[in-house]
């Protein structure tokens, strides 16, 4: 995503991408494009923005690579069994 359509997709105006966001106008404009395309993090602050104001994301910016954090695939620690001594 480039920094044109993260405006238009926040409502075509710099000033409603940054009501959107939470932001002043002056930090959309700051925003850089690298390599025609924003950084993740900004992209991140566009689509949450858009999960917020209930505004329909395209398919083409959900469909990145899902990373799966090495803590969620590691097996589980086994945990002790404790009885409550009830004899």
């Amino acid at each position: 995503m480039n920094k044109e359509q993260a405006i238009k997709l926040l409502g075509g105006s710099v000033t409603s991408a940054a009501g959107a966001i939470g932001v002043f106008p002056q930090a959309i404009s700051q925003w850089k494009d690298k390599d025609g395309k924003l950084p993740d993090i900004l992209v991140d602050r566009v689509l949450a923005a858009c999960l917020r104001c209930g505004i329909d994301v395209p398919s083409e910016y959900l469909q990145r690579a899902v990373r799966t954090p090495p803590e969620l695939t590691a097996p589980l620690p086994s945990r002790p069994h404790f009885s409550r001594g009830l004899s």
